[in-house]
């Protein structure tokens, strides 16, 4: 379990500093994963709650006659862990904002 961080409230932004992630290991001495797309199921303890990420697995040392792209910032704009997401749909009619200000003198 994880603590749910609190979100900004002026922008929505949730910031967390997650303890004990799970590393998960595509390659070990007996092999190695394949290259390609994976999708992997979580299940929660013990409430049974499903969720779903979708990874990818390179070899950057492989040729390959095919090139997948995968739309990780769709993926994370989508996501309204926290409570929002860039869009309004999924946000309660207020998407998450940050604004920055630049400085145009430079």
């Amino acid at each position: 379990m994880q603590e749910m961080p609190a979100p900004d409230p002026s922008a929505g932004l949730v910031e967390c500093h997650f303890r004990d992630p799970h590393a998960l290991q595509t390659r070990d001495a007996d092999a190695a994963w394949t290259s390609g797309v994976y999708l992997a199921r979580l299940t929660a303890r013990p409430s049974a709650a499903q969720s779903f990420i979708v990874f990818v697995v390179r070899d950057d040392t492989r040729e390959s006659a095919i090139a997948f792209q995968s739309s990780v910032t769709t993926f994370a704009a989508y996501n309204n862990w926290g409570g929002k997401s860039l869009y309004a749909f999924n946000s309660g009619n207020a998407p998450a904002r940050k604004c920055r200000s630049i400085d145009r003198t430079r």
